[in-house]
């Protein structure tokens, strides 16, 4: 798939993109909406929607800069975003938030799909701009 091999720093430029998209949309959307209509239900909503945001935006934002196909890198890095934030229950005492491996892995793999995703469309509008490399990814998975 990736001919270039699997690169564990664009792995971590994905976990930081993810992380920095989700705050960039967490504080316009949350702040924005959830501060007026005060709902733990929306509240909850609102954070799914913006892990789902950070996800299919960072996977798209690491493969359009990206010099070569990084689809697996963006997809690890997701899972590891997911991993992170699982290990909050570990770490902090919080009796609502409770450790939950099975959780974690369903997490985990939407979130790789996701940022998978994501990365494919960013390696499509790559291909359109020139990048050989994404070019041929496209070819090849037609």
């Amino acid at each position: 798939m990736n001919k270039s091999g699997f690169s564990w720093g664009w792995t971590g430029l994905a976990f930081a993109v993810f992380t920095v998209v989700e705050i960039v949309v967490g504080t316009l959307l949350h702040g924005l909406i959830a501060s007026r209509f005060p709902s733990m239900d929306l509240d909850l909503k609102l954070s799914m929607l913006i892990l789902v945001a950070s996800f299919l935006v960072g996977g798209f934002v690491v493969a359009l800069v990206s010099p070569r196909v990084r689809i697996w890198e963006a997809g690890v890095a997701a899972f590891l975003t997911v991993l992170m934030t699982h290990l909050y229950a570990f770490f902090v005492p919080v009796s609502f938030i409770h450790p939950d491996l099975h959780r974690m892995l369903v997490g985990g793999v939407m979130g790789l799909v996701l940022a998978a995703i994501g990365a494919d469309s960013g390696e499509r509008v790559s291909a359109r701009l020139g990048n050989r490399k994404a070019q041929e990814w496209v070819d090849a998975t037609r």
